[in-house]
């Protein structure tokens, strides 16, 4: 499973039911800004 971390939207992968997306999604959402800039430090 791949999510965009910008959008939270699911890339590759499925997740049945739709809603166990719920707590990755709020997971995500909390700690975008640190993805995001591990994300651009690795992939420079």
């Amino acid at each position: 499973m791949s999510l965009a971390i910008e959008t939270g939207q699911l890339l590759s992968g499925f997740v049945t039911p739709h809603k166990r997306l719920v707590p990755v999604h709020a997971w995500v959402e909390a700690r975008r800004e640190t993805l995001l800039a591990e994300y651009r430090r690795l992939n420079p």
